[in-house]
């Protein structure tokens, strides 16, 4: 009788199925986006970046924030995720962005303080699901992008938020755009993140059934090359 095959359809997923080295085996290099991602590191000086990282579902975005930690040549000490829908208080509408302001600014004053014995000590903050400001009210996006302006001047750390509209990756460059441009780093605003190459597709695949399936093959789940080739023609 086949087993039943094991597959994780979310980051999330993944990173709980199976240990860390098996996601460093696991995920594939974009070399492209990586080298973006170190100019603009190598380009921060006493004030922090705000990069908006934009990419549809499924392309991966979450995967490869996650693996810039085990890039050796990425200079990046920590990476910090903060949970922006654990942000808005039930009880008191309007409170999200103000409450994400805080835990950023806490984030902020610990680098600070580990930069004194550590100029070297470099941090990513990455701001997980909160792709859409539509529903906030216009005071609040101002408040907050104008709070942030003054955060990143004075605190040396790349901020990511990733979103997978490319309207509202607009809406939210031009709404932080407006206190200030230097918040940016002057040639990568916004990253426009592809994803791995087409080609390695079935690759990948083919090696993420096998981590997840105790090493079993995807020939054990009576599958063959043209299966890899049809579910790629029907993203």
């Amino acid at each position: 009788m086949t087993k039943r095959l094991q597959l994780a359809f979310f980051y999330e997923d993944l990173a709980k199925m199976v240990d860390t080295s098996s996601l460093i085996e696991l995920i594939a290099p974009v070399p492209e986006f990586e080298s973006q991602i170190v100019q603009i590191i190598e380009d921060i000086g006493q004030s922090g970046y705000l990069l908006f990282m934009y990419g549809v579902s499924g392309s991966g975005k979450s995967t490869f924030l996650s693996s810039l930690q085990w890039r050796k040549h990425i200079p990046i000490s920590e990476i910090i995720n903060v949970d922006a829908s654990a942000c808005s208080d039930p009880h008191v509408s309007g409170t999200k962005l103000r409450n994400l302001f805080h835990r950023l600014s806490g984030i902020g004053n610990k680098l600070l303080a580990r930069r004194q014995n550590d100029t070297d000590y470099r941090i990513c903050v990455i701001i997980d699901y909160l792709e859409s400001l539509q529903d906030e009210e216009n005071a609040n996006i101002v408040s907050f992008f104008r709070d942030l302006n003054g955060l990143l001047r004075r605190v040396p750390m790349l901020l990511v938020w990733p979103v997978t509209n490319e309207a509202e990756v607009q809406f939210m460059y031009e709404s932080a755009s407006s206190f200030s441009s230097v918040m940016f780093h002057r040639r990568i605003p916004i990253m426009k993140f592809a994803g791995p190459p087409l080609d390695s597709y079935a690759s990948i695949a083919q090696k993420t059934i096998s981590i997840l399936n105790d090493g079993q093959s995807y020939h054990d789940f009576q599958l063959n090359e043209s299966d890899f080739s049809l579910a790629f023609n029907l993203l």
